[in-house]
């Protein structure tokens, strides 16, 4: 279970994010959405203190992370920026790093069977060796997720993930991830952009509006209302099989 209550954050002077509070129960993954600017990235970035909150108290597990030094954090809470590494590590020795909080020396038989198992469940197996600076967007993107994935974490924060790739790598990075956070119990949070993918693909909708939450809904909880109130567009939600469909129909003259 995540809890968090409170959280604020302002920088130079203005507020970014104010008053932040939501729950989050193991094995789920909440959808952050948002105009750009609204918060999300920052939000993700005090969760797993990149940049410190200004206030705010946050439980993991019962735990207050504030509580936890660098490599106690590390190994409960994973986080996946935008953009991708440019490197010549392998595969395989940029998913070993996420091993880094665990291990006392090198690695050890342990922390190699929980890459490779990763490696597995991903279906990065064949790209072990090959080098991240080789890799196509998708398979590029698999490999930072799965070195998020091999520190074990109780919280995993992945931002805009799907960004750059096309339509089949989004759904099987999608797929990946309910898979790993339903069979793993994981909290995730997850900024998206894409409101049809974040519709398909999570547990809870949080929606950010000028630093606050605006919405905190299950998918079939969304509506248009919403949706104008936080993105200023005029949208229709349909359903196509079990999922709901966001349509947008246009753009509002007076956007909030």
């Amino acid at each position: 279970m995540l809890r968090v209550e409170g959280l604020q954050y302002a920088y130079n002077g203005r507020p970014v994010l104010a008053g932040v509070s939501f729950e989050l129960p193991a094995g789920q993954a909440m959808g952050v959405l948002g105009v750009n600017g609204a918060g999300k990235s920052t939000l993700l970035r005090c969760l797993c203190r990149v940049i410190q909150p200004g206030r705010a108290r946050v439980l993991l597990e019962g735990r207050d992370i504030a509580s936890l030094n660098g490599a106690a954090l590390a190994r409960r809470v994973a986080h996946v920026a935008q953009g991708r590494p440019q490197c010549a590590l392998t595969v395989a020795e940029l998913v070993m790093l996420g091993r880094k909080p665990h291990m006392s020396w090198g690695p050890g038989p342990h922390d190699r069977r929980v890459v490779g198992q990763v490696l597995e469940r991903l279906n990065l197996s064949h790209l072990a060796r090959r080098p991240m600076d080789r890799l196509s967007g998708g398979e590029a993107q698999k490999a930072l997720i799965a070195r998020a994935l091999a520190q074990e974490p109780k919280l995993l924060l992945l931002d805009e993930p799907t960004s750059n790739l096309d339509l089949a790598n989004q759904l099987e990075l999608m797929e990946i991830l309910r898979h790993e956070v339903r069979d793993h119990g994981l909290c995730a949070l997850v900024c998206l952009h894409d409101l049809n993918l974040a519709l398909r693909g999570m547990d809870r909708l949080l929606l950010l509006k000028n630093g606050q939450v605006h919405a905190l809904v299950a998918p079939e909880e969304l509506t248009p209302a919403i949706i104008a109130q936080v993105y200023g567009v005029e949208a229709d939600i349909a359903r196509v099989g079990d999922s709901p469909v966001v349509l947008p129909r246009r753009r509002q003259e007076n956007r909030p």
